[in-house]
């Protein structure tokens, strides 16, 4: 599965981060716009857009930074609590 980002950028509101993506298996774009918290290193996104079917869910995703070199995505089913998946990242020295 391919991901291309398409736009991605900071909102004028403060801390709000967007961004737009195309995904192989969705049939079309989807959004994606969250809020940075710095006391806890979190962004909480949510994603809308089509899901295979072609039917709009929104899903909620986070990204928290445990320290400069590790960081935890985490994506939601749609029912917003159940892990779909979650991906630890470790910066390669």
């Amino acid at each position: 599965m391919q991901s291309n980002s398409v736009s991605r950028g900071d909102s004028p509101a403060p801390r709000l981060a967007l961004d737009l993506n195309a995904v192989e298996l969705r049939p079309g774009y989807y959004t994606v716009e969250g809020t940075y918290d710095a006391a806890t290193k979190t962004l909480t996104a949510t994603m809308e857009g089509p899901d295979p079917s072609g039917s709009i869910t929104r899903t909620k995703e986070t990204t928290v930074w445990k320290d400069a070199d590790n960081r935890v995505f985490t994506m939601y089913a749609p029912d917003g609590k159940t892990v779909s998946m979650r991906i630890s990242y470790k910066r390669r020295k």
